[in-house]
């Protein structure tokens, strides 16, 4: 099935709907494959959630309602599969997303209590009772996408996906991952 397909059999009217679809295609697949089997991760799955991240992204998906636009812990999903891919401009769009979410909750926290829905008075007391935290984890998240943009920009590809892709390393990857280079795992 391609993205279109998937989307066309699930009801889009709900960014919960979107949110679930992103998470059984990102996550599910590369906690349930390891090692060699992770090549269906890498060449079919990933390909579709970032496709359908970046269909939800364009329309505006994650900040539609207040369910995902001030639940970090949702609107993040609608990043990852971003920072899974090997294409660089799809990074640029990641890190783009990233500073976007951060200014939305910065002026977030700035409206007036009055003017918002139940919902959101809901998250916007738990955002502005752990401003900390909050930053911490706008950081966390933006330093976390930096580290998988650089090696993009670096190779091109991660290189620790060689193995499981039947792909040649450069002497450049073999000196990468053999001196510590970052593989996510």
């Amino acid at each position: 099935a391609s993205a279109a397909d998937i989307l066309d059999s699930i009801d889009t009217s709900s960014p919960l709907n979107w949110l679930s679809i992103i998470l059984l295609l990102d996550q599910v697949p590369r906690n349930c494959h390891r090692g060699d089997e992770s090549k269906l991760v890498f060449g079919r799955f990933d390909p579709l959630a970032e496709e359908i991240a970046l269909r939800a992204i364009d329309a505006g998906i994650p900040t539609q309602s207040s369910q995902v636009r001030y639940r970090l812990a949702h609107r993040f999903w609608f990043h990852l599969p971003l920072m899974h891919s090997e294409n660089l401009a799809v990074h640029e769009e990641a890190v783009k997303q990233h500073e976007e979410t951060a200014r939305d909750m910065a002026q977030f926290l700035l409206r007036d209590v009055s003017t918002l829905s139940e919902d959101e008075k809901k998250c916007y007391g738990i955002l502005s009772n752990k401003q900390d935290a909050l930053t911490a984890m706008l950081s966390n998240m933006y330093d976390f996408e930096e580290r998988h943009k650089v090696i993009i920009e670096k190779f091109g590809r991660y290189p620790h996906r060689n193995p499981a892709l039947g792909r040649v390393p450069t002497a450049e990857e073999v000196e990468y991952l053999k001196n510590g280079g970052e593989t996510f795992t």
